[in-house]
């Protein structure tokens, strides 16, 4: 695996690396650690008092917490199984109507994390330099802080592969260990990175396996055995995952590893690939420290490889979607500050050329900078007002029940209906299994129709309702029309 090595050549750049990074790498003790945590979670609490919606998944994990705590799993016809969401969502959901919110404070604190973690792996790549620019660049990225602000699971995903790295990187591979078993109950795509940390582990120390081998065997028992028994079947979340693809993702293009890739570049910030263009110029001409030139180079082919898994997973059937790349965008982001700061470093500690070296370092982090405001001010509008949309149809669903006159009337009606996107946050206002939220609407029953974005028309369409519907209540957002039994 990687290792830090001491280098002898480049001796100007290697002083100027010392000059601006200090010491050699970051100390966490358990009182730090706490701080950390602290931090992110109050930075995470902060961000509610800003739009706050969750999306599809998240309130799927909210519902199934709920379902945990009552003895009464149901994980058919949902998404695929996550079991690290729900391990936290299962104790939020004793706080009742607080367990969305606190959840969203979790995502969102994992993010902030994620932001320190790349600061500390930049920092061991290349000092305080890498550290600033490694984390402005995680930090500034619409594309990353999307599934944060709607409750993902991606920016924790991040934080446990980046704080993975940083502990390896540290000598502490028992943390490292923990951290890529925690990943591994985020996304299925670090089952192969597990084995192989794993398996170096043990290689190197057979001793390890007492403690290896029971953190290997937590990851499929907690993906598979909560779906058994939720669903009656153990594969159920992998058919599902193959069985709704929604427009536009690439498993459906007729070349699916190729929009795999397209998707990927185009996620990833301009400034990013800037950097990784100047940090391999700096490796070509020998001036990025080799000392620590390999675990840049393992942490890209970590990057790599999970795009390559992620491409192949899509020709198998697989959507292929956003969220399954931003692992790599943020490994690819994070190299691209190491890369910036290995080539603003070289360019300030070149010998006889050391005016035009300042010129050309002071130009380069200039074009960084116009790159990352350019990002900002046409990504995060969207972003903003995407969730904004979000959050203010979620609230309005209350508004809507309570002119319908209530709950108890709505569902003595009959069967519950709402469009697919929000059977989630509907199935959790009326205590109901997902399941039992159909999209198809049949009388007698309530539909529950919304505009969840603009210019768009109420779902479930007027095609679809069949027989006497009529409209009980309107609100901003909502439609709620009922074919009632009596």
């Amino acid at each position: 695996m990687w290792r830090l090595v001491t280098d002898g050549s480049d001796r100007t750049t290697c002083r100027t690396y010392a000059a601006l990074d200090g010491a050699g790498g970051i100390s966490l003790d358990r009182k730090l650690l706490l701080s950390l945590a602290v931090g992110f979670l109050g930075l995470g609490t902060l961000s509610l008092a800003l739009p706050s919606a969750l999306s599809y998944d998240p309130w799927s994990w909210i519902v199934w917490g709920r379902e945990v705590v009552a003895g009464d799993l149901n994980t058919a016809r949902a998404v695929s199984w996550k079991p690290l969401p729900v391990l936290f969502t299962t104790p939020f959901s004793l706080f009742g109507d607080l367990a969305p919110d606190l959840w969203l404070l979790v995502a969102r604190a994992a993010a902030f994390g994620a932001i320190a973690a790349a600061a500390s792996v930049g920092f061991r790549l290349a000092g305080r330099v890498g550290a600033v620019l490694s984390a402005g660049l995680l930090l500034s990225g619409a594309w990353f802080w999307g599934p944060a602000l709607t409750g993902g699971s991606e920016g924790a995903l991040v934080l446990c592969v980046l704080a993975a790295v940083d502990r390896h990187l540290a000598g502490h591979h028992a943390q490292a260990l923990g951290l890529w078993v925690t990943g591994a109950l985020l996304r299925p795509e670090v089952w192969p990175f597990l084995g192989l940390y794993a398996g170096w582990l043990v290689i190197h120390s057979p001793a390890r396996a007492r403690w290896v081998i029971p953190g290997l065997a937590l990851v499929p028992a907690l993906w598979l055995l909560p779906e058994l028994w939720g669903s009656g079947e153990l594969w159920r979340g992998a058919e599902r995952a193959r069985q709704f693809l929604s427009e536009g993702s690439p498993g459906l293009a007729e070349r699916p590893a190729v929009a795999v890739l397209d998707r990927a570049a185009a996620l990833t910030p301009a400034v990013t690939f800037l950097g990784l263009l100047a940090g391999t110029a700096t490796v070509v001409l020998r001036k990025a420290p080799r000392r620590t030139l390999a675990p840049a180079l393992g942490l890209a082919s970590f990057g790599t490889l999970w795009l390559a898994l992620v491409a192949v997973m899509s020709e198998l059937g697989f959507s292929g979607n956003d969220r399954y790349l931003l692992m790599s965008v943020a490994v690819a982001t994070v190299l691209g500050g190491v890369g910036l700061a290995w080539a603003i470093v070289a360019l300030l500690s070149a010998g006889g050329g050391r005016f035009v070296g300042t010129v050309l370092a002071t130009c380069l982090a200039g074009l960084a900078l116009v790159l990352v405001v350019r990002s900002v001010r046409w990504d995060w509008p969207p972003l903003i007002e995407f969730v904004e949309r979000h959050s203010a149809v979620t609230r309005d669903l209350d508004v809507a029940i309570d002119r319908a006159g209530g709950k108890r009337r709505l569902e003595a009606c009959g069967g519950i209906y709402a469009s697919n996107l929000l059977t989630p946050p509907v199935a959790w206002t009326f205590h109901r299994h997902l399941e039992q939220v159909q999209v198809v609407p049949e009388a007698p029953g309530v539909v529950l129709r919304a505009r969840l974005l603009l210019n768009q028309p109420l779902d479930p369409p007027n095609t679809a309702l069949r027989g006497e519907w009529k409209i009980v209540a309107r609100s901003r957002y909502w439609e709620v029309q009922a074919a009632c039994s009596s």
